[in-house]
């Protein structure tokens, strides 16, 4: 049986969360669409398939062979065939809009938030350094 290209997208997408540890409603959010309604009814051939839908979704991972998405291939993914979906561990929040990434990435941004703060904390004991600094020799200045 030959898949449509809602059946062939709603596969990608399912493939796509379970690789970033998400739902269908963030990768929908991911792909611009402010209302899951929306996503879910292009993705169910109740609102008219977008033009440009296949290459915004073969866009959010490299691996994801654009022929798939437009019928002219049988693999999904590029030199691997078609994956059965499988879940992988889910991602963490890491901002306060709902942004989900994979953990290895909010591990890395945990880590540069934490670097960051060391260097502010250094940069701001410079900064009184340089003040007291300044303050003895404008107390020198004064006194000769």
């Amino acid at each position: 049986m030959e898949l449509s290209l809602n059946q062939r997208a709603q596969m990608a997408v399912k493939w796509l969360a379970s690789q970033r540890g998400v739902n269908q409603k963030d990768i929908g959010v991911l792909l611009g669409y402010t209302s899951s309604t929306s996503f879910s009814q292009v993705l169910n051939d109740k609102r008219a398939y977008p033009k440009k839908f296949p290459e915004r979704i073969a866009a959010l991972d490299p691996r994801i062979n654009i022929d798939f998405l437009t019928g002219v291939s049988d693999e999904m993914l590029i030199g691997e065939g078609t994956p059965e979906v499988k879940p992988k561990e889910p991602a963490q929040p890491v901002s306060r809009v709902g942004i989900f990434v994979p953990p290895e990435l909010a591990q890395m941004v945990t880590d540069l938030t934490s670097t960051i703060k060391e260097q502010q904390a250094t940069v701001r004991e410079q900064q009184a350094m340089i003040r007291s600094l300044i303050d003895e020799w404008r107390k020198d200045k004064e006194g000769k």
